[in-house]
C-alpha cells in the first residue's frame, strides 16, 4: 500500500497512518523592521550582522526593506546566533530576546 504525503506550510498529512502535524509559521510584513531593530539593539552594523549569519551585507538590507522573502533558515539562524525569541521576530509578540 502506497503512502501519499502532502506537505505545504508546515501541514503534513499520512493517508497510511492518518497523522496530521500542524506548524502554523506566522510572518508578518514588519519582520524587517525587526531585524533592523535587532541589529542596531545588538550595536551591529549590517556587514557584521551578515558575517555571524554567513549571508552578505546585501542580504540584511534586502531583509530589513522587506525586498526578500525571508527564508525560514534565516529565521532560525538569527534567532540562533544572537539567542533571540523566534515568536518576537516573526510577528513581534513577546520579549525581543529568549529569557
Amino acid at each position: 500500500m502506497s503512502t501519499l504525503f502532502f506537505y505545504l506550510f508546515g501541514l503534513t498529512y499520512s493517508t497510511k497512518n492518518v497523522s496530521i502535524k500542524v506548524e502554523v509559521i506566522n510572518v508578518d510584513n514588519n519582520i524587517g523592521e525587526r531585524i533592523k531593530e535587532l541589529r542596531n539593539d545588538l550595536k551591529l552594523s549590517q556587514t557584521e550582522f551578515g558575517k555571524k549569519l554567513g549571508v552578505s551585507r546585501d542580504t540584511i538590507n534586502n531583509l530589513e526593506r522587506n525586498r526578500v522573502d525571508i527564508k525560514d533558515l534565516i529565521i532560525k539562524s538569527i534567532c540562533h546566533e544572537f539567542n533571540v525569541n523566534e515568536l518576537w521576530l516573526r510577528s513581534g509578540d513577546g520579549d525581543m530576546f529568549k529569557s
